[in-house]
């Protein structure tokens, strides 16, 4: 896919391979699936990396010969994603695992890995259904691109909770509440380019709360 088109100068793009399988082992299903993400090209990308600059998101930045912030890094991200699927009871259940590692060139070992796992319980398709969802995540400085990562985890260079509410007050109308606590892996580094608009982003605690109408 074309990321960002340029006229004067190489498009950036994203090539992803994936492959996958699904196991039905009596009332369980197993889906083990990889990926390979390949950001090229990521110079070109001014939305990328001017969105993340001014929003923060954890990256790691430098400054190029032309005085532009760059990425310091390429990003080319192996991913491993499992689901369990089964029944509680009655309830579907599903387990969830994923991780991610930026084998990129030069990435320090610290800052290169993330992963998240978690949990969803219940279905909400008719009034009086309800669910519950949990997931913690772990996502280092460099292991993908914060301004197309999670916003609610603030892109990269987090860690947190999360856990979701859902229930159906009517078949048409469904309330869902979320609350967040996250906070960075790393202290942020005040010599970054990026110091400024990062270092707002200690721990916080947040809740959102929709009603969702079905037409």
């Amino acid at each position: 896919m074309v990321v960002n088109e340029v006229n004067k100068d190489k498009d950036a793009y994203l090539y992803i391979n994936q492959a996958g399988f699904d196991w039905n082992i009596g009332p369980i299903k197993w889906t083990l699936a990889g990926s390979y993400y390949n950001w090229d090209n990521l110079e070109a990308t001014k939305w990328l990396h001017k969105a993340e600059y001014k929003g923060g998101g954890g990256n790691t930045f430098i400054i190029d010969k032309a005085g532009e912030f760059q990425y310091a890094y390429d990003y080319n991200l192996w991913e491993a994603i499992s689901f369990v699927r089964f029944k509680l009871g009655v309830l579907p259940a599903k387990l969830i695992f994923d991780y991610i590692v930026n084998s990129a060139d030069d990435v320090p070992s610290d800052q290169d890995t993330a992963y998240y796992l978690g949990f969803e319980l219940g279905k909400t398709k008719h009034k009086g259904d309800w669910s519950i969802a949990y997931k913690y995540a772990r996502i280092k400085k460099d292991a993908v691109i914060a301004s197309m990562n999670d916003q609610d985890f603030y892109g990269a260079n987090r860690k947190g909770h999360k856990i979701k509410l859902r229930y159906m007050l009517f078949d048409h109308l469904r309330f869902a509440a979320a609350y967040f606590n996250t906070e960075p892996v790393d202290d942020w580094d005040p010599a970054s380019p990026t110091f400024k608009n990062n270092k707002t982003r200690e721990e916080e605690d947040r809740i959102q709360a929709d009603f969702i109408f079905k037409f």
